[in-house]
């Protein structure tokens, strides 16, 4: 270990158990990447339940008690270490926008740009890997998705059964994202995405705006 980063990790240690900060005052960013690229590979390699923050820490280089103070703990860690480069919620939102009307394209449309951004297919693939491995990673992906984005979605639509909806149009877009990137089915592997969007783009707006009868 490097004399900085011990002085780092000492630093930080006293300043815990002093009390006298939340957390390291020098190389935050540092720290806090390097603990997220350690979770990724756990957490891809092998079982959620087998994964622990001392393991973590430990190879970052870290004291464990600052998985916590940036991440909350085991939970939050691997959720910002198996997301996508930008916030999934804030970009669906985003696309939604103010006026529900071609809402489906734009979601569909702001998925698949999001998912092909240089390091989405591999953060992706670290992900599903993750969520299959066991029941415990299903769960926490579950609880995750619904917070995160059903939920916060539903709040913005009007009319009957909002999250039962949502929830119809999340699993749209992750058979979309299944077919086109993982399984990668033909032909839907080989188009654009602007042909994408226009196969897609209305099954996902009919079930956040059906049709009035």
């Amino acid at each position: 270990m490097s004399p900085q980063l011990g002085d780092v990790r000492t630093g930080a240690k006293q300043e815990m158990e002093n009390g006298t900060t939340r957390g390291p005052r020098a190389a935050r960013g540092e720290i806090r990447e390097r603990l997220l690229e350690v979770a990724k590979v756990q957490f891809a390699t092998r079982e959620f339940s087998a994964v622990t923050l001392r393991d973590i820490a430990r190879e970052a280089d870290v004291d464990p008690g600052l998985i916590s103070y940036y991440f909350g703990g085991k939970t939050g860690l691997f959720r910002e270490a198996m997301s996508l480069p930008r916030d999934p919620t804030t970009t669906v939102l985003d696309s939604l926008g103010d006026n529900l009307e071609g809402a489906g394209a734009r979601v569909v449309r702001a998925v698949l740009l999001l998912w092909e951004e240089a390091s989405a297919e591999n953060s992706a693939r670290l992900l599903i890997g993750s969520v299959l491995a066991s029941d415990e990673t299903m769960t926490t992906f579950r609880a995750w998705i619904d917070e995160a984005i059903i939920t916060p979605v539903a709040r913005r639509l009007s009319g009957p059964h909002t999250k039962r909806r949502v929830a119809a149009a999340t699993s749209v877009i992750f058979g979309m994202l299944s077919a086109r990137y993982i399984l990668r089915l033909q032909p839907i592997t080989s188009l654009n995405i602007d042909d994408v969007v226009k196969l897609y783009g209305p099954l996902v707006q009919h079930l956040l705006q059906p049709a009035m009868r």
